[in-house]
């Protein structure tokens, strides 16, 4: 933890300082209330020592509410501040009484954390302001975007002012909400909701609604309506609702939640929707169940836009059951497609608006329902604009099959789901031009057998249900083939699929923000966040970079057996995650970046290629090698605010006519700065022998120390072109490049 200056009248400072740190779970140090009650904030007598030194010790362990009343504005600026209270406690910040709103300066993004927190927990929450007149106390955000992560839930009852507000909490597998009371908005700025936590705006007295925020933005979220009291509540955004997938693996579909609320006719308005990596959008409750936009007496829940979004539908197609729908957006129990229109806002489909097949005689170019419980077959084909695989009650599955291909024109699909039963589709689906989505509600046990076509990817949602690997895992199994080209998302759990994914004459990269489930897979261009996994115990293979293809993949690739993973194709890889392949990494084509940690591996750089970062590589404990540099094999070690490419156990061996390619050099470094570190040695494949020519920019005078091990034996020399020294110092284990301003003529 950061110390922190005194600052009686202006300082609301919550963390601990280093030299009490141990005595945090012993003494009865910090703030000294552990009962309901008012305290002010700024009383010397309210601390102890009688130092206002915003300590909260283990001492605060009661469940109470604690509200701490502030003379002069409240400073939030330190970063991070810890609780320690075991009990569940509210903490209140309030103005001093006074009818004059007072402000909370958060100058800097905050952490408000409590390592006693678990995941089920209930350790109170942090509430600022009040609904009493002379207790208001809003935050100022200085004109920037400020972010408070939390291990509490948060209360703001007045505006949050001068700037964009952003909510996440910590650690991030806790489900954390800011609640918006009342009249609190975001008075100029967007409100951000970053992974698994919630935006909650509340009325809980008769208050007919309020423009809450310019922009709404989901990361992997939620928005909940809680409201009570008036009529009819109208609730406005100014700018959009943004859905977008998480920075934070898994998952990629967002929640607005309009079930917490009294039989009122409610109406969210915004300008539009708009989404990022094809991210999905939920909606839970009885939206668009009756009434429009003027009937204030209905029980209805309606969303409208200024620009409503495309709704797709078979072209030709006639009658209620040929409705356009919006692909990406479901109920969240996934039961019906959503559409749009002007009187109801964004509504689900009626009843009268989907075909059942085999009742209705003729489906074509419809809404279709196979039913459940029923072995569906189509031998012939079948065009329609979305398919229903309907869930089951019953262990009998629901199952689609026949000679027949289905071509989905809206690419719309929901897979339903019993736990007693294998909901499957064997039938070949197309989805021509749209681009498909798959949505497998919790989805453990179904099948997707037929051979998927289409040439603008597929995105595959799953939902109700956390995305896990194993036993408990969920997520249906895919055939081994497809046709399917273009960009393909995944916030599921998928198996199967060994030739499914784009690759050879299949343009198209992956965005995987679930988990990958594969055996011996090739693919192009991989990103996302989520997980690669290997799946049992044999040996597998994964190929990266088909096409030639670029990706940037921040999750971890893991392995049930031992797994190898080829870097192929002229595009460059990035990798920042936890890659456990025991059968090695190779890096045959293209560039390979190691911004993560290569972990119980040994990898290989061929002629041509370049692997290049500053991430760590964590050898098998059987080989004495980590790391082989080729002839004509490029490593390209990067240095960091995190450090520099390190090997931390075994050699790394620079085979003849290896390139060590230092890039630009700028800042001057020097012992414990270098650009390459090995634990081993750095070794020649013949003593001796062997000539590694060393590559670097320097875009200064300076010396720089380039790489240091325990040993280093190849000969250096400077690549044609590079204007650098390059040396050993005394002892052989170091590698120093140096740069002078002038340029020296040797004439013999």
């Amino acid at each position: 933890m950061k110390s922190n200056p005194v600052f009686l009248s202006v300082m609301a400072a919550l963390f601990v300082a280093n030299e009490t740190k141990a005595q945090e779970t012993a003494d009865p140090i910090g703030w000294l209330q552990t009962a309901t009650g008012t305290y002010f904030y700024n009383d010397p007598a309210n601390w102890a020592n009688g130092n206002v030194n915003g300590l909260f010790g283990a001492n605060l362990n009661a469940k109470a509410t604690i509200r701490m009343r502030h003379k002069t504005p409240l400073m939030l600026k330190d970063g991070d501040y810890s609780f320690y209270n075991t009990g569940e406690v509210t903490f209140e910040f309030v103005g001093n009484e006074t009818t004059t709103p007072l402000p909370a300066y958060l100058t800097e993004d905050v952490t408000f954390f409590n390592p006693n927190a678990t995941a089920s927990g209930k350790l109170g929450n942090i509430r600022f302001g009040s609904s009493t007149s002379t207790e208001q106390l809003y935050l100022d955000l200085g004109g920037e975007t400020r972010t408070i992560r939390s291990t509490f839930d948060l209360y703001l009852w007045q505006s949050v002012k001068n700037g964009s507000f952003r909510f996440g909490s910590t650690p991030m597998d806790i489900f954390k909400y800011a609640y918006f009371v009342n009249e609190a908005c975001v008075e100029d700025g967007d409100v951000e909701a970053l992974h698994r936590t919630g935006i909650v705006f509340q009325n809980n007295s008769n208050f007919p609604g309020k423009t809450r925020a310019r922009n709404l933005i989901l990361n992997n979220a939620r928005l909940t309506e809680a409201f009570s009291g008036a009529p009819l509540i109208t609730e406005t955004l100014t700018g959009d609702i943004v859905v977008n997938p998480s920075d934070c693996k898994v998952g990629g579909y967002n929640i607005i939640d309009l079930s917490r609320g009294y039989n009122k006719h409610f109406i969210l308005q915004a300008n539009a929707i708009r989404r990022k990596d094809n991210a999905i959008l939920a909606i839970n409750g009885s939206i668009g169940a009756s009434g429009d936009r003027e009937d204030a007496t209905a029980v209805s829940k309606n969303i409208y836009l200024a620009t409503p979004p495309e709704t797709i539908q078979t072209e030709g197609a006639q009658g209620p059951k040929a409705i356009g729908i919006i692909p990406w957006l479901v109920l969240h129990s996934q039961d019906e497609w959503m559409t749009y229109d002007a009187e109801r806002g964004i509504r689900p489909l009626d009843a009268t608006e989907y075909a059942i097949y085999g009742t209705d005689e003729d489906v074509t170019g419809l809404n279709v329902i196979f039913p459940k419980t029923t072995t569906n077959t189509v031998d012939t084909a079948l065009t329609v604009n979305s398919l229903i695989l309907e869930a089951t009650d019953e262990k009998a599955s629901t199952i689609l099959q026949g000679e027949g291909t289905i071509h989905v024109t809206s690419g719309a699909v929901i897979i339903g789901y019993h736990r007693n039963a294998t909901p499957m589709i064997r039938s070949n689906i197309d989805f021509g031009s749209a681009r498909g989505y798959v949505y497998a509600p919790k989805g453990k046990g179904s099948r997707f057998d037929g051979i998927v076509s289409g040439s603008n990817g597929i995105v595959f949602a799953q939902m109700d249900q956390a995305i896990e690997y194993g036993s408990g895992g969920t997520g249906p199994t895919l055939a081994e083939t497809s046709n399917i080209s273009g960009d393909c998302y995944v916030y599921s759990k998928l198996s199967g699929g060994g030739k499914w994914w784009p690759y050879g004459d299949r343009l198209g990269d992956i965005y995987n923000y679930g988990i990958i489930e594969f055996s011996n897979t090739t693919f192009n261009g991989i990103n996302g966040s989520g997980d690669f996994i290997k799946s049992g115990s044999g040996a597998g293979s994964m190929k990266v970079g088909d096409n030639d293809a670029n990706g940037d993949f921040t999750g971890n690739i893991k392995q049930g057996g031992a797994t190898s993973l080829t870097k192929i194709g002229a595009g460059t890889q990035r990798l920042t995650g936890v890659i456990s392949t025991s059968a090695g990494v190779f890096v045959e084509e293209g560039s390979l970046i190691n911004d993560g940690v290569f972990s119980n591996t040994v990898t290989t750089v061929r002629a041509n290629a370049r692997l290049a970062g500053s991430g760590r590589f964590l050898g098998k404990s059987d080989a004495t090698t980590t790391l082989t540099i080729e002839p004509d094999a490029t490593l390209a070690p990067t240095r960091t605010e995190a450090g520099p490419m390190t090997i931390e156990s075994g050699n790394l061996l620079l085979e003849n006519g290896a390139i060590l390619d230092f890039g630009d050099l700028n800042v001057t470094s020097t012992e414990g700065n270098e650009h390459l570190l090995v634990s081993e040695a750095i070794s020649a494949s013949t003593e001796g022998d062997t000539t590694v020519f060393v590559s670097a920019n320097p875009t200064r005078t300076g010396k720089w120390l380039l790489a240091k091990a325990d040993s280093i034996a190849p000969h250096f020399v400077v690549s044609p072109g590079t204007s650098l020294r390059i040396f050993l110092n005394e002892d052989g284990t170091e590698l120093w490049g140096e740069h002078f301003a002038q340029t020296f003529l040797l004439f013999k």
